[in-house]
């Protein structure tokens, strides 16, 4: 007979988080809720169906139907209690025991996880039997199991992006939940209606790359084919970097599985950070490469395609895509202020004490790898990896496009570099400095990138002036913002060793 106390027990030593969690949810007033709203649902849909004569659309029907319910309450429903049960426990402080706690961040993050949508588990496993039994008649087994594997996969991501948007920052703390969740449901229920309404998936431009964060491609396309209707049949065009991968169902099903996985360990290391240490960066500089090199191979894998997309689209979508994410990097990579007042504060101390040959080692060691030192050299090295997708389309793909217009695209792509160099220092120097002056003389500088060239285009000079005179210009104003950074830096450092000196 199962010894029910002695299983408990083991689970408290398995994951102490997760004992907690379950013990504080899972009353008997909630587990009957849990289960009687699960059995009435498939009661409803049962009675609901059983008016269609033909047996097979109503197991096809009522499987259909569990299965995009599954991915709604789990995904948008998990989200909003992991979200809503940090923000709680970060309010009244509970969160700062745990972290105290001997439990790894890891084990901490499991049992949230695992027990916070708890109930929710159970509703869905309740009506397990029905959708199995109803998958096996309309579907194959393999495509079934591999449903439920597509599934945790893409409740783990979803689940450590809920985590880590909980724990950053405290901005939003009592809207978090709903936002996220909302965010949630809204981008399933997009990418749900693009597949239905779209007869073949083509999975050749960067913005395809999204897809790859929802199931329904697979789940409609490629598991169950024929998914509501058995005479519409849907379809997916997928290669990377040439290689067909949509026509084996194991190699589709493995990439998508594989994507979750990179995509969840890099989100939990993010999340590990800054559980431990509220002041730390998000990622270090090294996880921005590895995270910005990984974005830019499956932009790149997409659009190396016997079928290629318009030119248009894919420049639009590359874009895009690398102006969000160096926004996002420069935010979740730059230090707080007290961290690079003491950097500062370090390096103008022993300013006079480096000698030449120490001074490159300590720059590539402290300014590339660091964590409290400025972020903007790391930035440049993201910026570098942004454009390698673009540079090889243009310079390697784009067979009809002739010298001439090649340079040309070169050019635009160091013109959008330098904009976005000029936006990302803009970013840093008011994180460093409060002070109005400041900003006008900052604003006054980037505002120049926009002016001069207007007054080049007014003057009807040519166009090969014109991108030399948008380039010169943006140059100049990198080197007037780079000049005012390392002065703002410098100061913060003179500020503190001063301070530290007279004891103040």
């Amino acid at each position: 007979m199962m010894n029910i106390p002695l299983l408990i027990n083991r689970l408290g030593e398995w994951n102490p988080q997760l004992f907690r969690e379950l013990q504080g949810r899972n009353k008997l007033s909630n587990l009957l809720g849990a289960v009687l709203s699960s059995l009435i649902l498939q009661i409803l849909f049962f009675l609901l169906y059983s008016q269609y004569e033909s047996l097979d659309y109503v197991w096809r029907y009522i499987f259909c139907t569990f299965t995009i319910i599954f991915v709604f309450v789990l995904l948008f429903g998990g989200t909003y209690l992991i979200v809503s049960d940090l923000c709680k426990e970060e309010n009244t402080g509970t969160l700062n025991f745990i972290r105290l706690s001997p439990q790894s961040a890891t084990s901490i993050f499991i049992g949230k996880m695992l027990g916070v949508p708890s109930l929710i588990y159970l509703f869905v496993i309740i009506a397990i039997p029905l959708h199995l039994v109803s998958g096996f008649l309309t579907f194959n087994v393999f495509a079934v199991f591999s449903y439920y594997l597509l599934l945790f996969a893409c409740c783990a991501f979803f689940y450590s992006l809920a985590v880590l948007f909980s724990l950053y920052g405290k901005w939003l703390n009592g809207r978090k939940p709903w936002l996220f969740s909302s965010a949630v449901g809204l981008f399933l229920f997009i990418s749900m209606m693009l597949v239905f309404s779209s007869g073949e998936s083509k999975f050749n431009h960067p913005g395809a790359w999204f897809r790859f964060f929802s199931p329904w491609d697979m789940i409609i396309s490629v598991l169950f084919p024929g998914f509501f209707n058995e005479n519409h049949i849907l379809s997916i065009k997928l290669s990377f970097f040439y290689i067909p991968i949509d026509n084996n169902i194991v190699l589709l099903l493995g990439f998508f599985l594989i994507h979750y996985g990179i995509c969840t360990y890099g989100i939990l290391q993010a999340a590990k950070r800054i559980f431990h240490n509220q002041k730390a960066t998000v990622i270090s500089k090294k996880q921005s490469y590895l995270f910005n090199g990984f974005i830019q191979v499956m932009l790149l894998g997409l659009i190396l395609q016997p079928e290629k997309a318009e030119t248009d689209i894919i420049i639009t979508g590359l874009t895009f895509i690398n102006l969000n994410l160096i926004i996002w990097l420069t935010v979740f990579i730059l230090p707080v202020t007290q961290n690079i007042q003491e950097w500062s504060r370090y390096s103008y101390q022993n300013n006079n004490q480096r000698y030449v040959k120490s001074y490159f080692k300590y720059f590539r060691k402290d300014l590339i790898w660091g964590e409290k030192s400025p972020a903007k050299l790391a930035i440049i090295i993201n910026l570098l990896i942004t454009t390698i997708p673009v540079i090889i389309w243009v310079t390697f793909v784009q067979e009809n496009m002739d010298i001439t217009s090649k340079l040309t695209a070169l050019l635009v792509i160091a013109i959008c570099t330098t904009w976005m160099l000029i936006f990302t220092l803009v970013i840093q120097l008011m994180s460093l400095s409060k002070n109005l002056h400041t900003y006008m003389w900052v604003f006054g500088s980037a505002g120049m990138t926009i002016f001069l060239p207007m007054v080049s285009y007014s003057l009807h000079i040519p166009d090969i002036f014109n991108v030399f005179t948008v380039l010169f210009t943006n140059f100049a104003v990198l080197s007037l913002l780079n000049w005012q950074f390392n002065q703002q830096v410098r100061f913060l450092g003179e500020s503190a060793t001063k301070a530290l000196l007279t004891g103040d």
